[in-house]
């Protein structure tokens, strides 16, 4: 692609530029900026759009009470069980054992805290099921 032809469609970059390669008028790899491509911004769309999706079915789980509302925020925040577990110190076989509904409503406040804390939400927030 010549620096003439990279694409600068409006994309997810709200403004800002990214760096890309593209060949000089010398036929030499230099560096030019875009403001984004249509392609890019229809992919990432699809992308955010199948990530909402993903977490509107934890949603329906939870409100069905096949989920407890840590799976909500595990899935808000993108966190899988290991990656909680590491933010937390719980090891990520008890995470995916309080993701049970009757076993999340059992839990201490020390826990609890903790999970609030690797999700940077308080407490109330962490239990209540959201709307």
């Amino acid at each position: 692609m010549q620096v003439k032809d990279v694409p600068q469609d409006p994309s997810i970059l709200e403004g800002h530029q990214r760096v890309c390669y593209a060949r000089d008028e010398a036929g030499r790899y230099v560096i030019a900026t875009s403001r984004g491509w249509e392609v890019e911004r229809i992919a990432n769309q699809h992308a955010v759009d199948e990530i909402n999706a993903g977490i509107a079915q934890v949603l329906a789980d939870v409100k069905a009470g096949k989920a407890s509302v840590l799976a909500y925020h595990m899935a808000r925040f993108h966190m899988s069980a290991g990656l909680l577990a590491a933010n937390t110190g719980i090891w990520s076989f008890r995470i995916r054992r309080h993701m049970r509904p009757h076993v999340f409503a059992r839990l201490p406040e020390s826990i609890l805290l903790r999970y609030a804390d690797a999700f940077r939400i308080d407490l109330a927030e962490l239990v209540k099921v959201p709307d």
